[in-house]
């Protein structure tokens, strides 16, 4: 929510104009930090509040942490109408809104909540707490990372002047058995709620969380969690055990917050979309739900799918155009429903129509297809990007499929719709001809010298014929590849013009590569520009809105009124 201009703060070098989150009595606002020109989040306490109480001590703890995990404090400060907190802005969602939306595998909670344990490893080093650790306190960025934020009700371990005793602070539906009986609380109460954040992600349900805030709290109280294996017994032993161990009912008998970061990031690793694939049982129903495509994508995908179909079946095959809408359409109803098994389905009625034209070709195509294929069984629907690259390719606009490849979260699962999405641009440009071809230029197509042709090692010759005369368009892929993988750092840039000359940089690297590999300059910036603009245009329109337009009112000072200058 934008705010009118006579609504708008200024607080000395900060200026308070967007609303993006509330919780309890605090607001907080995207600001613009007029010293540096740049963005970051003010949270608002009213005066007079018991969280404005709380807020000396926040300054005190959150400015003894710098770590990735954690949103960093940059300043405090006062006035007569409430207290503010000035910390590093971070553009993403919480990780609340990540699990309804269903935008999380389990990977990538695992990989999430070990950027939160090493956050908490870090802070509890050096004595400090956060007691209030739940999915509406953990920011994911656009790529993924995940950060700990709102020490608001932190306290460095000791200061027992804090809280009234038997104080309950936190939400009951993620508290530590010894905090919701009124017990001593400590780093081992901040274990047991991310591990229960955890446990909610990899199963779709919070074992504590009821309709009734006293039946919560009885719950809270007696931490009578089944374990993890029960409910998920195809994750790994080790990770559910650990997890469990998190959940134990005495606080001392749970792993550190480095012992879990380690072992969250050790699974990470070794993690693959069928290591993490849910039961199908009424315990991960709403898991299995969470993760499914929403009504929109799948429309859009289907349809993405059914063209594919379509350009495919009027191509390689006799039937009339009638029979081709009819099974195009089949094709589009089956992927947005069963995408990965429709794919694949339709991947090898393909190459056997196309093995009665061209064996050895089919052949090849095939197996490689079969090999992208395995990584999206569980989600079908980003074979959708690699379906649209080779149009997105033949309309001119090469870099657009960085683009899209660069929007997947995961790192991995960016790099193999990147790759998949590049080798099916080079496959159908190398088969088919383009103009232009992907290094801009013209590019003849290889099918009438591999048609009929049942030796697989005479079509591997003339592929490569082609692509040692040619060697840029083996050498744009490559870069595609490379620059989908740093799209989400561009995106991350502050400010639109940063991001504008990001995304010039980009380009300006890839025109580099196609002319250093013997493409021609003007081919080049025919390949680059068209898509450049479109992607510049991206990073700079949804930016737009933060001109200011309005003289602010008079400003107080923060520092001027600060109790402690906190170092960032």
């Amino acid at each position: 929510m934008t705010l009118p201009a006579s609504k708008r703060i200024v607080l000395g070098r900060y200026e308070l104009f967007d609303v993006i989150g509330r919780g309890g009595a605090a607001t907080v606002y995207r600001a613009l930090d007029h010293t540096r020109r740049d963005h970051v989040a003010v949270k608002e306490i009213p005066v007079g509040h018991e969280m404005a109480r709380r807020a000396g001590a926040e300054v005190r703890a959150a400015c003894l942490l710098d770590h990735p995990g954690v949103v960093r404090l940059l300043d405090f400060g006062e006035d007569t109408h409430a207290a503010y907190l000035v910390s590093e802005l971070v553009e993403g969602d919480t990780l609340a809104t990540r699990y309804r939306s269903g935008d999380m595998d389990d990977g990538d909670v695992i990989s999430a909540l070990a950027d939160v344990f090493g956050g908490l490893a870090h802070a509890h080093e050096r004595g400090v707490t956060h007691r209030d650790i739940k999915p509406g306190n953990i920011l994911v960025d656009h790529d993924g990372r995940a950060k700990l934020t709102d020490f608001g009700i932190a306290r460095i371990v000791g200061d027992q002047g804090l809280t009234q005793t038997g104080a309950l602070v936190g939400t009951m539906s993620y508290m530590a058995p010894e905090h919701a009986v009124g017990g001593r609380t400590g780093p081992f109460s901040d274990v047991y709620s991310a591990c229960l954040v955890l446990r909610e992600g990899l199963t779709g349900v919070n074992p504590i969380a009821s309709g009734n805030q006293l039946e919560t709290l009885r719950r809270a109280g007696a931490a009578d969690i089944p374990a993890l294996a029960t409910e998920r017994p195809d994750l790994p032993r080790r990770l559910t055990a650990i997890i469990d161990a998190g959940l134990a009912r005495d606080g001392a008998a749970r792993p550190s917050a480095g012992q879990l970061a380690e072992a969250l990031e050790r699974s990470a690793a070794g993690a693959t979309p069928r290591a993490f694939a849910a039961p199908k049982t009424p315990a991960t129903r709403a898991a299995g739900q969470a993760h499914a495509l929403r009504p929109p994508g799948r429309i859009l995908c289907a349809a993405i799918a059914a063209a594919t179909a379509t350009i495919l079946l009027r191509r390689f095959s006799t039937l009339d155009p009638p029979m081709v809408a009819a099974a195009a359409a089949g094709v589009g109803a089956a992927f947005a429903l069963v995408p990965w098994i429709t794919t694949l389905v339709a991947w090898t009625c393909a190459m056997a129509l196309l093995a009665t034209n061209a064996p050895a070709a089919a052949g090849l195509i095939g197996a490689a297809g079969l090999v992208m294929l395995v990584p999206f069984r569980r989600r079908g629907h980003l074979l959708a990007i690699p379906m649209l690259a080779p149009v997105v390719g033949a309309l001119g606009i090469t870099p657009v499929i960085a683009g899209m490849s660069g929007l997947v979260t995961g790192v991995a699962r960016r790099l193999w719709v990147a790759l998949s999405a590049a080798a099916a641009v080079l496959v159908w440009q190398l088969v088919e001809g383009a103009d232009p071809a992907i290094d801009g230029g013209r590019l003849n197509g290889v099918w009438p010298d591999v048609r009929s042709v049942r030796n697989p090692v005479d079509v591997v010759d003339t592929v490569g014929s082609v692509v040692r005369a040619r060697p840029s368009i083996v050498t744009v892929g490559a870069v595609l590849v490379a620059g989908a993988m740093v799209v989400p750092v561009i995106a991350r840039l502050r400010g639109r013009v940063a991001r504008s000359v990001g995304v010039l940089i980009w380009i300006a690297a890839m025109v580099a590569a196609i002319v250093s590999t013997g493409g021609s300059l003007e081919h080049a910036l025919g390949a680059m520009i068209p898509g450049g603009i479109i992607l510049v245009v991206g990073a700079v329109f949804p930016w737009q809105r933060l001109q200011l337009r309005a003289r602010p009112p008079e400003a107080v000072t923060l520092r001027a009124n600060m109790e402690r200058e906190p170092t960032a």
